[in-house]
């Protein structure tokens, strides 16, 4: 943990725009003289009285340094004889009253501001959080102007001092790490094109960071379009399908990535790595149950209706026989009847093969009621068609998770690491 230095102070109070000097000691007191000028340029001196071995009293200094501060009788030290200012003070003497009020207003911003800094002092940063306060400062500095090669270097400077002079925490820590995380970047010179590069690439991947971190919350909230311009027609049908899915239900696909990775089977661990493993646990999830489960009949006709697959499994020759078995009937009742169970055709008269096929077509029910069919031939059929759409769902499914990123690589190594080491330790590795 940062502990708070009286070199940290002073910094402190350069940053609030006071010059500062003259420090003493003098028992259990430590002091320092303060200089700021006035908005219309009046030279304005203070001592701050501090408790020796504890920095923080620079607040409590501050505070009464404000409390003390009288604007009318400051006033009256800039008045000469005539009641106007002197010694270069505003000449009317309301000019020089408005101006001690700012002087008092800047006080008290200044014990805020010292108040906010010491009781947050300690705070502790990560790395993480230093490049993000580092990337953002760049962006509201420099805005979405490219960064130019004679600006780079000066741009660095002013976002880093933002980084480490500005709001709470140890200026020294914030250093250090804002250091370690420019080598990192490739900033290991004083070479503009060196800056330039390394700043280009850093501020691009972090506003890509940004756009992914917008679209998981977007999941939360479940406001899902994910399609997005470059997406091949199958990618976006797979898009819209599983978009409309999640924003019908409870669940989003933050969430279902992680049911996947908890239901994903100990078998393909030791089988597969990387995509491989996540295709795997993808599969494996759709067919689990748990969230977003459906049966093989709902989930068939999802992907019909997203045009992801489509029937395959009529035999086409099978339409003709319904037609000759409704021919027959034909020309021995004249007219559809009741007689033979054709009520649904009593309004429709067929007069050749293919409008007939298309009538049937679209009512799977009469197709199974007046064709002559083979039932087990059929049912094979269907069973390769309902498989087929499975294996499907389980690819598309893993296709949208990877599209949005959300899939968890680094706790699927851990888990295929944790697998790896019990099944080592059970062979007595």
């Amino acid at each position: 943990m940062a502990k708070l230095t009286w070199d940290d102070v002073e910094q402190k109070l350069t940053d609030l725009g006071f010059t500062v000097s003259n420090w003493q000691s003098n028992g259990n007191s430590y002091s320092c003289d303060i200089q700021k000028y006035s908005p219309a340029g009046q030279d304005c001196n203070f001592t701050l009285d501090m408790e020796k071995d504890n920095p923080a009293s620079a607040a409590k200094a501050l505070d009464e340094l404000y409390e003390n501060y009288d604007p009318d009788e400051e006033t009256m030290l800039w008045i000469g004889p005539d009641g106007h200012g002197k010694n270069g003070a505003p000449h009317h003497m309301s000019d020089v009253l408005n101006d001690m009020k700012a002087v008092e207003k800047d006080l008290e911003n200044a014990r805020d501001d010292m108040t906010y800094f010491v009781e947050n002092f300690d705070i502790d940063f990560s790395k993480e959080e230093i490049k993000s306060k580092f990337l953002n400062a760049m962006i509201q500095i420099n805005g979405s102007e490219t960064i130019e090669e004679k600006h780079a270097i000066g741009l660095c400077k002013q976002a880093a001092d933002y980084v480490i002079n500005k709001g709470v925490g140890s200026p020294k820590q914030k250093k250090e790490l804002l250091n370690e995380y420019l080598k990192e970047i490739g900033i290991t010179d004083g070479k503009p094109e060196t800056y330039t590069k390394a700043l280009v690439k850093a501020v691009s991947e972090n506003q890509k960071e940004i756009a992914h971190e917008k679209m998981k919350e977007d999941c939360r909230n479940h406001v899902l379009v994910t399609t997005k311009p470059a997406m091949s027609s199958t990618e976006v049908k797979v898009h819209r399908m599983f978009d409309s899915l999640f924003n019908n239900s409870e669940t989003n696909p933050v969430e279902y990535a992680s049911f996947v990775l908890a239901a994903g089977p100990d078998a393909p661990v030791n089988q597969y790595k990387g995509e491989k493993w996540w295709e795997k646990a993808v599969e494996h999830a759709v067919n689990s149950g748990g969230e977003l489960w459906q049966d093989s009949t709902e989930r068939v006709h999802m992907m019909e209706k997203a045009g992801l697959i489509h029937n395959d499994y009529e035999d086409p020759s099978l339409y003709g026989s319904c037609y000759d078995t409704y021919k027959t009937y034909m020309k021995e009742y004249g007219t559809p009847g009741d007689t033979v169970n054709f009520t649904t055709f009593v309004e429709e008269i067929f007069p050749n093969k293919n409008d007939m096929t298309k009538y049937l077509q679209l009512d799977q029910t009469l197709l199974r009621e007046y064709r002559k069919f083979d039932e087990d031939k059929e049912d094979h059929l269907i069973d390769q068609y309902i498989d087929k759409a499975d294996k499907l769902y389980g690819k598309y499914m893993h296709m949208y998770l990877k599209d949005l990123d959300v899939l968890d690589n680094k706790a699927r190594d851990r888990k295929i690491a944790d697998y790896e080491k019990k099944h080592d330790a059970s062979r007595g590795r």
